[in-house]
């Protein structure tokens, strides 16, 4: 896959959040936070079903594969209900951005677990993340 690819997708999945969190404050001021998780879950499980089907299928690899998969879906639903909660009592302005900070700690557990590698600019870039959310929750 080119870098254009992965920077293609990456912004896709940019938006797709951004229209995801704007949705999520709606519903889950008309439903409570659980029921819109459930709801949006759902739905998003027979997306990717019918797409998982439409290009060929794919089966369970390993076992270890198969707990790694089940263990995000839990840090997943704390994510979500989390979430939902959070727009449902507040702003989606102020959760969203504190939420997306979440690579944070993904660049703290891949360098922990995982033996990734963080650059001087990684850490910069971490930095300034930190200090916009510190200045959009004042």
């Amino acid at each position: 896959m080119t870098k254009s690819s992965v920077l293609m997708l990456a912004l896709l999945s940019t938006v797709a959040y951004g229209v995801w969190a704007a949705l999520a404050q709606v519903a889950s001021r008309k439903l409570s936070p659980e029921l819109t998780v459930v709801i949006s879950c759902s739905f998003a499980a027979v997306t990717i079903g019918a797409y998982i089907l439409h290009n060929g299928g794919q089966v369970p690899r390993s076992a270890s594969g198969l707990a790694f998969a089940l263990l995000t879906g839990l840090a997943l639903s704390i994510a979500m209900l989390s979430f939902y909660r959070g727009v449902e009592i507040g702003s989606t302005a102020i959760v969203s951005p504190i939420v997306a900070l979440y690579f944070v700690v993904a660049a703290i557990l891949g360098v922990v677990f995982f033996e990734e590698t963080l650059h001087m600019n990684d850490f910069v870039g971490i930095g300034f993340a930190i200090a916009s959310i510190v200045l959009i929750s004042q």
